[in-house]
């Protein structure tokens, strides 16, 4: 009788044999009859890091042959200020306030994640756009290994590989990295979503549903749309697992759901205490709702897209940026 460990099968008797393999001299001589299950996964291991320097190494071409030096505005902007002044002590202000008119206004546009892991190398030192975005591609290498865990998980080795491969070169997952946008921290913690759903699924125990949580709150506090990951994904996830009875289903959601909730609570908290408005993720949807909708974007060349016309159509908004984000959604 076999059960698989990781992707690689291994014989349920031989967890009860002595170091080295049931041949008890092997034993004194640390463990030999071990080394041939050992390999195989050095190899894996191998094959990743190999593939992870060619990931790094495409998105530090396209960073420095096609995008160094690149005009430092928008998203990138934010996500580059904003973590260092949280780097700095200063909390969560607007940088592009601060940066126009020296007035230090709270602002939550975007979730916190993406500039928080940012500020790690802030702390360092490393301030500059350049850093950061050297990091971000680092983020970007850390997701293709979270995808071939993954892969490895649900269909073996060899699948973990062609995942990573794919990871590694595929544009969709490399454009944004060396760009410093949030799509970054998104796959990195989607990546991290479905590994942790294939360890519930395979093994559906407390700290499984522990971890399915943690890592439902870091998607949310990446992108706050993928809030809806836990409706579509974390709740038929454990809602609908095979032979466990609902009481311990419920018990399992309940877990996911508290650790999320403590993960994220944090946030809210802080959002709480320096808006008069409620805000829980980001102040952004308004503003969202607000530069997608009007004539100019339901016809002509924009259609379909966002146009800084809908801001210009809309009355001077507050400066409070709950209230600018409750104001913007009431026109829409």
């Amino acid at each position: 009788m076999s059960e698989t460990t990781a992707g690689y099968p291994r014989s349920v008797e031989a967890r009860s044999m002595p170091r080295g393999g049931g041949w008890p001299w092997l034993a004194g001589f640390g463990g030999l009859g071990h080394a041939r299950h050992r390999a195989p996964i050095r190899r894996w291991r191998t094959w990743l890091a190999l593939i992870c320097l060619v990931g790094l190494g495409i998105r530090l071409f396209y960073l420095f042959h096609w995008l160094h030096p690149v005009p430092v505005q928008g998203d990138p902007y934010y996500y580059h200020e904003a973590a260092n002044l949280f780097a700095d002590g200063r909390g969560w202000p607007d940088p592009y306030e601060l940066r126009l008119s020296g007035h230090y206004v709270a602002d939550a546009q975007y979730p916190p994640l993406t500039s928080v892991l940012l500020a790690i190398p802030s702390l360092f030192g490393f301030t500059s756009f350049l850093s950061h975005q050297i990091f971000s591609c680092l983020l970007g290498v850390g997701a293709i290994v979270l995808v071939a865990l993954a892969g490895r998980r649900v269909a073996g080795p060899a699948t973990g590989l062609v995942a990573a491969d794919l990871a590694a070169v595929y544009p969709g997952m490399w454009l944004n990295d060396p760009l410093v946008m949030s799509e970054t921290t998104g796959i990195l913690t989607c990546a991290w979503l479905i590994l942790a759903a294939c360890r519930f699924r395979d093994r559906r125990g407390r700290l499984d549903a522990a971890v399915l949580g943690l890592a439902l709150a870091a998607v949310m506090l990446a992108r706050a749309e993928l809030a809806l990951l836990a409706f579509v994904l974390v709740v038929p996830l454990i809602g609908l697992a095979r032979g466990l009875a609902w009481r311990r289903r419920l018990g399992l959601l309940a877990l996911a759901t508290l650790t999320s909730v403590l993960a994220v609570v944090p946030w809210t908290i802080y959002n709480l205490t320096r808006f008069s408005e409620p805000e829980y993720l980001s102040t952004g949807l308004g503003t969202t709702l607000a530069v997608t909708h009007c004539p100019a974007t339901y016809y002509g060349e924009h259609l379909g897209w966002w146009s800084f016309d809908c801001v210009l159509a809309l009355p001077p908004a507050p400066s409070e940026r709950s209230e600018r984000d409750v104001e913007a959604y009431a026109e829409v």
